[in-house]
């Protein structure tokens, strides 16, 4: 199936998680007073899987950084403006720090009674109902399934370039790779693979990091060009507008016509780019 096609359909369940979860932090602290010391007694009885909370906390970030790299370098690839990309992974980071943390507060909270489930949210969201309970398991599968596809897709896509013959085979080898693997057990995987993970997340983000400082100026250059790409690409497909020699001769200048001839296959052909730029705007 068309990329495009999938991932609007999966991203209609981000919404829906974060209504459910807020939902659940909601009704949990609604009226109700909890003996965190208590809690807190519980906890320690948990066996962690880092040495300290502090290296927890930067353990996980990395881990997030880890599952949604792949897939942020092809969506953020395919955004023409570089501006937009910037704002979609800062909205997109917020969101979740906001959703982690609301659900973190709700299961510490229940911390006595969801420390040994295999899916603690969903052992306490059938606190509140069967039925809502149902509703989440079915959102979690597709969000697990959306997790997978965008795993599996990026690292496939990395590996056969455009050739999409050899990605489809690819694909099919580490689906098939992936679900030998999730018969070790959920909690078991979990408890060992997300700490590896992390750890090679922190990894990844020192090389981000570097790359970012190295690249900051290149950066800064090719988000102007392609504020230049756009305007210009606009003048030279809007009917309403005139595409003059001179506006050509800047095309050349900065050599921007590679850059309008991807812009335009993006948005199909000039034709319909009409259409699109509607859309851009």
């Amino acid at each position: 199936m068309d990329f495009d096609k999938i991932t609007r359909v999966l991203g209609v369940f981000t919404p829906i998680i974060v209504v459910m979860i807020l939902v659940a932090t909601g009704y949990t602290f609604w009226g109700k007073s909890y003996d965190f010391t208590l809690l807190d007694e519980v906890s320690r009885t948990m066996r962690p899987a880092t040495p300290n909370v502090y290296l927890a906390v930067i353990n996980y970030f990395a881990l997030c950084v880890m599952n949604g790299v792949s897939m942020a370098f092809v969506l953020g690839g395919s955004v023409v403006r570089i501006g937009d990309a910037e704002k979609g992974g800062a909205l997109g980071g917020a969101l979740i720090g906001g959703i982690v943390g609301s659900a973190s507060l709700a299961l510490f909270a229940n911390l006595d009674k969801v420390k040994d489930a295999e899916i603690p949210m969903l052992t306490l969201v059938n606190q509140i109902h069967p039925l809502f309970a149902g509703i989440y398991a079915v959102v979690i599968f597709a969000l697990i399934f959306n997790t997978a596809f965008s795993l599996y897709y990026a690292t496939a896509r990395r590996f056969a370039g455009c050739n999409v013959s050899k990605m489809r085979k690819i694909l099919i080898g580490i689906v098939a790779l992936g679900y030998v693997c999730s018969f070790g057990g959920f909690s078991q995987l979990v408890a060992w693979m997300y700490p590896l993970l992390g750890y090679m997340g922190i990894l990844l983000l020192v090389v981000l990091a570097v790359a970012w400082g190295q690249e900051r100026e290149n950066i800064l250059r090719e988000k102007f060009l392609r504020r230049k790409m756009i305007r210009l690409l606009f003048r030279k497909y809007d009917e309403d507008m005139e595409f003059r020699p001179e506006n050509r001769r800047a095309i050349n200048k900065n050599g921007l016509t590679g850059r309008i001839g991807q812009s335009v296959s993006l948005c199909g052909d000039g034709r319909g780019f009409n259409n699109c730029r509607q859309e851009r705007r």
